[in-house]
């Protein structure tokens, strides 16, 4: 046991971060429950207190999978509502291929933002394409992939909480800010268990750009149609989509940052938790990644300001210079981690099987936006997110040549001469988002 002379004070910052009780004075922690630095020294807050952790822990965990669930869910139904909506429609699109070319040669301002798009949609049809016949086990993939990330954020949590508790909480990197000067170890654990996961929530995004392109889907096969009808006259109109309405977390994308593969996601560890080490519910229950990195909306057509740029932002963690480091034992709090696999009861809305390319797909009505032919249809509860309320509040990889997700076009670039531009790398620039929460791309 450690003298009180050897002591520090009950005055650690991350106490009022995590809005616990203090101890006037250090005390013998031989009695407290949790957390093995207490046991095995001091401790600032009492029994009670510490003995309290369990209940946050299992609080906390309820809100990660209901967060996790809502998601869940709205991911099966997306796959049920639009993926072959959306390719069969798209078989439309793909007809009109020489009238595209030609609308490049009339007008090549038009035609480029046109082509763009149209490229575009092919794309995320393949992506699509990919995705239809092994859905459920990448969704199940994803599921375990996520439960292994929430039992060590959630371990990485309960260990802030015990640093909260100690007495020598300035020789173990707590600066006055409350600010905490790790060990690489904890960004390691954090990478190792949830880099999986955000690339496994990264092969499902299409899903949720399906329905996010799916009005301009439509409207860009009706546009295409009457230029062919009106003896390749264009059409008299203006592609503008609706507003998306759906902006909640769980309804978007989450991408891969920049320097991210499966095993390695610095990002994760700035991105996850505060400098206090406060967990960020938000992103670690949405895929661990940049929420609306790859989400997609598009540019009017005709198009009068041809220069379209996506947005940048990104959340750097600065660390102050302090004395000590935070090395804690994730293993040690003895806290029980209850995570479950399906907390949103999404598995009944799974196909049975992943053959599931006939006539008899089932329709839910939560993001159904279409009918039976495909065709874009209003809803006057479009921003009713209420049924999503749950209690309270990359798989087989063995296609190495599968491309990344579909990137962001920044810009559409104005053709001076008439040829015929028809490969889509010569007409737009695509890039890596490093937006967050509030960012999505033109098209």
């Amino acid at each position: 046991m450690l003298s009180l002379a050897l002591s520090q004070d009950c005055n650690n910052p991350l106490l009022e971060v995590f809005q616990l009780e203090a101890l006037s004075d250090p005390e013998p922690g031989s009695e407290v429950p949790f957390c093995e630095n207490l046991q095995n020294g001091e401790t600032c807050c009492s029994v009670q207190t510490v003995q309290s952790f369990q209940e946050r822990l299992n609080n906390l965990t309820a809100s990660l999978q209901d967060i996790a669930g809502q998601r869940d869910v709205y991911m099966t139904e997306l796959f049920s509502n639009y993926t072959h909506q959306f390719q069969r429609v798209n078989d439309d699109l793909s007809d009109f291929d020489d009238e595209v070319r030609r609308i490049q040669r009339e007008d090549p301002l038009i035609g480029n933002a046109i082509n763009a798009q149209f490229n575009f949609l092919q794309r995320l049809d393949d992506e699509l394409d990919r995705i239809d016949d092994r859905f459920t086990g990448a969704f199940r993939d994803y599921q375990q992939k996520r439960q292994s990330c929430f039992i060590t954020l959630l371990q990485v949590q309960t260990s802030a909480w015990c640093l909260a508790c100690d007495p020598n909480y300035a020789s173990l990197g707590v600066a006055d800010d409350g600010s905490v000067n790790s060990s690489p170890d904890v960004c390691s654990s954090i990478q190792l268990d949830c880099a999986p996961f955000l690339l496994a929530n990264d092969y499902l995004n299409p899903l949720f750009q399906a329905q996010q392109a799916f009005q301009r889907l439509n409207n860009l096969t009706s546009f295409l149609r009457d230029y062919k009808n009106n003896n390749n006259t264009l059409p008299d109109t203006r592609l503008i989509d609706d507003e998306n309405l759906r902006t909640a977390p769980f309804e978007r994308t989450s991408s891969v940052p920049d320097g991210c593969n499966e095993t390695s996601c610095e990002w994760q560890c700035s991105n996850l938790f505060s400098p206090q080490f406060v967990l960020n519910e938000t992103i670690a229950g949405n895929g661990a990644g940049e929420i609306g990195g790859q989400d997609v909306s598009f540019s009017p057509i005709p198009m009068w300001d041809n220069v379209l740029v996506a947005s940048r932002l990104r959340n750097t963690r600065l660390l102050q210079q302090v004395s000590g480091i935070w090395a804690p034992n994730l293993e040690g709090t003895g806290l029980v981690y209850d995570v479950a696999l399906d907390p949103g009861n999404a598995d009944p809305l799974l196909p049975s099987n992943d053959n599931t390319d006939d006539t008899s797909d089932y329709v839910t009505d939560r993001t159904d936006d279409t009918d039976t032919e495909g065709t874009w249809t209003e809803r006057t509860d479009r921003t009713d997110r209420t049924d999503f309320d749950t209690t309270d509040d990359r798989t087989d990889n063995s296609d190495s040549d599968r491309p990344r997700n579909l990137q962001f076009i920044r810009e559409y670039r104005r053709t001076s001469d008439s040829s015929d531009t028809t490969d889509s790398d010569t007409t737009i620039d695509n890039i890596t988002s490093d937006s967050t929460d509030s960012d999505s791309s033109d098209y």
